[in-house]
């Protein structure tokens, strides 16, 4: 294994913890994209970064409930997260 392999190795498996299952993520993923074959070292690239998305999105949309004085996210907040952000989906 050269050199960058393991640095980018080490880098995985030192990551935070992750929330969703790695079975329960990879069969989402299979289902999404039915013709293409990944890696495992992907997979774990992809959930790392889904999970840091989601994350930062859930945050941001906390912090506007917040803002507007209440303590339960809406789809409003969301939107306007998604707004501030710069997020088009």
């Amino acid at each position: 294994m050269n050199e960058k392999k393991q640095e980018n190795k080490g880098l995985l498996s030192s990551s935070p913890v992750l929330e969703l299952s790695k079975r329960s993520f990879k069969r989402a993923v299979s289902k999404i994209s039915v013709d293409k074959i990944w890696s495992k070292e992907a997979l774990e690239a992809l959930q790392l970064a889904t999970e840091v998305f989601l994350t930062k999105s859930f945050a941001d949309s906390l912090m506007c409930a917040e803002h507007a004085n209440r303590i339960t996210v809406t789809v409003k907040d969301i939107q306007l997260a998604r707004r501030i952000s710069g997020i088009i989906m």
